[in-house]
């Protein structure tokens, strides 16, 4: 009896274990892929620079540890760039997961000249259960140096 006992616990413990590897590696596919379209702002206007879509390289930049908050910014800064932050919609049931599928656009990153300043609008698409006022949407930041030289090298 305590050799079945025994056997029985060893089969649940692999059999557990097992499963648990199946489910981070379904985790790891099913992990919704971004990209970055970054523009130059001249005259008002937003001029295409440049697409990252590198995902480790997004998820090093947009890790908000690199951020400072703020609680708001000067009046007088102006736009350089901006960080249009775009993410694989959701997989429906009747979606094939290898199938590519459409992006939608999650937040703005308006960065200022000669600043380390930010602002961080959260798009209303990521909030769809309830009504959120549009300011509360709005995040301001402050780069550390790393994050800024980070953000410089991919020109």
């Amino acid at each position: 009896m305590k050799k079945l006992m025994g056997i029985l616990t060893i089969f649940s413990l692999c059999f557990t274990g097992c499963n648990s590897s199946l489910s981070q590696n379904e985790n790891e596919n099913n992990k919704k892929k971004s990209k970055i379209e970054i523009y130059s702002v001249e005259n008002g206007e937003d001029i295409f620079v440049k697409s990252i879509d590198n995902q480790e390289t997004i998820n090093e930049f947009l890790n908000t540890e690199n951020w400072k908050s703020e609680d708001n910014l000067s009046k007088d800064l102006i736009p350089d760039y901006k960080l249009f932050v775009y993410q694989e919609k959701t997989l429906t049931l009747d979606q094939d997961p290898n199938e590519e599928r459409e992006y939608e656009l999650i937040e703005t990153i308006t960065t200022f000249k000669d600043s380390s300043y930010i602002q961080d609008v959260i798009s209303d698409n990521v909030i769809t259960t309830i009504a959120v006022p549009e300011d509360a949407l709005i995040f301001y930041y402050s780069w550390y140096d790393d994050t800024m030289k980070q953000f410089h090298e991919f020109f």
